[in-house]
């Protein structure tokens, strides 16, 4: 599935782009992509501005993909967000966004699938293993790599990291530049995934204590975990 980034209305997609003619360029394609017959949906990065504009743009992919994925992302996954600092939505946000997008499954269901890349820490509690918080173990050393980490984000430079854009390389599985992935794969099994295992143990006792609202950011705490063990 081809994967489209799409930030809210056309003026604010526009200038989290730096162009002004960013969303018409998207809107002047997708026409052609259909006909392609490639599945495709789209990611809306969640900032403390654009919250409000969610229904309109799960209401824009609705009509140009029926039945494929709308995704919602609640960090950037490209970089893009790196020009606007400060905007990462807070613990209110994204329980705002969590009722939100039950409203929105519910109003879309049939037509577009909504994913949102935050999580129920009840849910959490009761499934460390979904989550990559568990010790190691002989199951890791013969599961398929997705079964151990995913999703996995290659960054421009070719820099293949888990879970989101700019996660500490010490925690990375290398550059594609250098080997290919079934190489870096078996090189990170063997020295890495125990490093990373111990940070998403770190992130699950971080986020699955007494909260008032109780909707993490999963990714998001991992790559904090990550950033504390790198500056230790």
């Amino acid at each position: 599935m081809l994967a489209i980034s799409l930030d809210g209305i056309p003026s604010s997609h526009d200038r989290i782009r730096g162009s002004e003619r960013a969303f018409e360029l998207i809107a002047s394609r997708l026409e052609g992509l259909r006909a392609s017959g490639i599945p495709f949906g789209f990611v809306f990065t969640l900032t403390s501005e654009n919250l409000h504009e969610l229904a309109w743009v799960c209401e824009f992919a609705s009509r140009r993909v029926p039945g494929f994925f709308r995704c919602i992302r609640s960090k950037r996954s490209d970089g893009a967000q790196t020009e606007f600092p400060g905007l990462e939505p807070d613990d209110v946000d994204a329980a705002v966004t969590w009722l939100s997008v039950l409203e929105l499954q519910r109003a879309y269901a049939g037509r577009i699938a909504i994913q949102l890349d935050l999580v129920d820490a009840d849910r959490l509690r009761a499934e460390p293993a979904s989550v990559f918080a568990e010790e190691l173990n002989s199951r890791h050393r013969q599961a398929p790599l997705a079964e151990l980490i995913s999703p996995l984000i290659i960054e421009s430079e070719g820099y293949v990291v888990p879970l989101e854009h700019g996660f500490p390389k010490q925690f990375g599985l290398g550059n594609l530049h250098v080997a290919p992935l079934r190489l870096l794969a078996e090189r990170w099994r063997a020295n890495r995934l125990e490093p990373f295992l111990d940070v998403c143990r770190q992130a699950f006792v971080d986020v699955t204590g007494p909260t008032d609202l109780g909707i993490v950011n999963w990714y998001r705490a991992v790559a904090h975990a990550a950033e504390g063990t790198r500056a230790a």
